[in-house]
């Protein structure tokens, strides 16, 4: 029950802050890590705000998610870069 909850969060947070391109990459990765739980996961993040959200946030952000991936360095799952 734990899983599908993180799995959730995980993939609002992405939707929230990635580009389209950067989303479709989360969302494969998510359907193959965690198969059992990626259709519940998705049925709560349809049911959340996250579209509204993001609008929100793209109004008022002072920097972008990929200038924090930037600035930190971050790499995706298998070392690569975070589209």
């Amino acid at each position: 029950a734990i899983r599908k909850l993180w799995v959730h969060n995980c993939i609002r947070f992405g939707l929230l802050y990635l580009s389209e391109l950067g989303c479709l990459q989360m969302l494969r990765y998510y359907a193959r890590a965690f198969p059992q739980v990626i259709q519940p996961a998705l049925a709560m993040v349809n049911q959340s705000d996250v579209w509204e959200r993001r609008v929100q946030l793209e109004n008022c952000r002072v920097r972008s998610f990929h200038w924090f991936v930037d600035h930190f360095g971050l790499k995706n799952q298998i070392g690569e870069a975070i589209l």
